[in-house]
């Protein structure tokens, strides 16, 4: 008998999570959505600190929302390149400017600590 009011009980929800109305299942999306688009932008935005990008983010959002939407993209896929191959080129020059300032750092505490 209990095992017959557990099926019973299982098929009701079941059932009701199937039958819901499109507004609930429209709610629950878009919640989803929500949760999705906030972990990428606060993932995207950890990158970009760490690696010292600055970016415009009315920009950026418009560019995402174009991007998304197959909209006419405002620069063309070469100068988009350009761009690209040149921030990496920057982001190497800072990253070899801290390894220096770093291991001139790290070379006078060593100094400091045999005096």
């Amino acid at each position: 008998m209990r095992s017959f009011v557990v099926v019973v009980l299982a098929l009701a929800l079941f059932c009701r999570a199937c039958c819901c109305s499109r507004e609930e299942r429209d709610e629950r999306k878009g919640k989803v959505e929500l949760q999705h688009g906030y972990t990428q932008g606060t993932s995207m935005a950890g990158f970009f600190k760490a690696q010292f990008i600055e970016i415009d983010t009315d920009t950026f959002v418009g560019a995402l929302k174009a991007g998304l939407s197959r909209a006419k993209s405002v620069m063309t896929e070469q100068d988009m390149r350009e761009r690209v191959m040149a921030l990496q080129k920057d982001l190497m020059v800072k990253k070899a400017e801290q390894g220096k300032a770093m291991a001139e750092k790290k070379q006078g505490g060593r100094r400091s600590l045999s005096c």
